[in-house]
């Protein structure tokens, strides 16, 4: 199951046995980086059966960390996970089983307003389970929402927080000098900085904290970081998951 989950995924193991991410592929490695957009944007625009629903299932693969999805079109909008029907994948395709025994299954577990689509479309988040009927082995969800309900009389509360940093095309920071420069800013400006001079990319974490309200996400906020180019956003409190 080792080498399954290698092959799927860019964590490498050390000699002390601890996964490391191997390498990152940037974006002018991919092929999408060259195509012309504008030819996409002529169907994009085509309207949809106004009977017809495109969800997106998502879930974590073998990996533990990176994310699938595939459509699935609907007859109606499920506004909840109980009515969101249940799927199935190759589980061997994505670290999660073998060929000999690769039919692994999707349960629904929220249901988010697309912000890519936009109403009537979805993205349903989902946990994996084995053909047995087990929870894969990356399911982690499963075993804390067990937690959470046997202690409910608690309210347990959680909250996050998540740094990232952007980078430009060639995996560079964003504004950052070219070859491999760091950029010549006061870092004591820039934490919670205004102003093209100390920040950069404000545009893009507009756009994230737009589309996670209007997915319906418990979003709480967000803020420029010490280093340039990077941002944090936060999600709850809120009660369970």
């Amino acid at each position: 199951m080792e080498k399954l989950f290698n092959c799927f995924s860019l964590l490498t193991k050390n000699v002390n046995n601890v996964y490391f991410i191997s390498k990152r592929y940037m974006l002018k490695e991919s092929i999408n980086h060259i195509l012309n957009k504008k030819v996409m944007d002529r169907y994009i625009r085509l309207p949809v059966p106004c009977n017809k629903v495109l969800a997106t299932y998502c879930w974590i693969d073998g990996s533990g960390i990176n994310l699938r999805c595939k459509d699935r079109i609907l007859n109606c909008t499920p506004y909840s996970a109980d009515v969101a029907p249940g799927w199935a994948f190759d589980g061997s395709s994505t670290g999660q089983a073998t060929t000999a025994n690769s039919d692994t299954s999707l349960k629904p577990c929220a249901v988010y307003r697309d912000p890519f689509r936009m109403e009537p479309h979805v993205l349903v988040l989902c946990e994996v389970y084995m053909g047995d009927g087990s929870p894969a082995s990356t399911n982690h969800r499963k075993f804390c929402n067990d937690l959470c309900e046997f202690h409910r009389a608690e309210e347990p509360w959680f909250g996050l927080e998540q740094e990232y940093t952007m980078l430009d095309v060639d995996g560079w920071g964003l504004g950052w000098p070219k070859g491999g420069g760091f950029p010549a800013v006061n870092y004591e400006f820039s934490y919670c900085g205004i102003g093209a001079k100390y920040i950069a990319g404000r545009d893009i974490c507009e756009a994230h904290t737009k589309s996670c309200l209007y997915a319906g996400c418990d979003f709480e906020g967000t803020n420029a970081e010490v280093m340039f180019a990077c941002w944090e956003w936060q999600i709850g409190t809120t009660i369970g998951i």
